[in-house]
């Protein structure tokens, strides 16, 4: 997932992300989290000053628990992201719909044991 700062802001020197499908567990994603696991699964969080990215689901179909945050992502109604930026007065939160998600998910990842469209 990427996320775009289109303002004069720019992302704080170690930004947290958090994401919350409807009212599940909230998921915070860092650079610090990314730089403990780089080693084992390679780059989770990438920083620029107007943009992030992260991984938020480690593309495994094998393993236990295996569909996760893509379960929750197909059968939730919305995902809610709070990031903070510098000069911003409070943290910044937007929502993003969810209807009609998981055929385009699918598609894009493949989906094979985690489908349900």
């Amino acid at each position: 997932m990427f996320i775009s700062i289109l303002s004069d802001r720019q992302f704080v020197a170690d930004p947290r992300v958090e994401l919350q499908i409807d009212q599940l567990m909230i998921r915070t994603k860092s650079l610090e989290e990314s730089e403990i696991f780089e080693q084992s699964v390679g780059a989770m969080f990438i920083k620029e000053p107007k943009m992030i990215g992260f991984r938020i689901w480690h593309g495994d179909e094998t393993g236990g628990n295996i569909c996760g945050i893509i379960e929750e992502l197909q059968t939730g109604d919305e995902l809610k992201v709070s990031y903070s930026a510098h000069s911003a007065p409070r943290e910044v939160t937007f929502s993003v719909g969810l209807a009609g998600i998981e055929v385009p998910l699918n598609k894009a990842l493949s989906l094979t044991r985690c489908s349900r469209g």
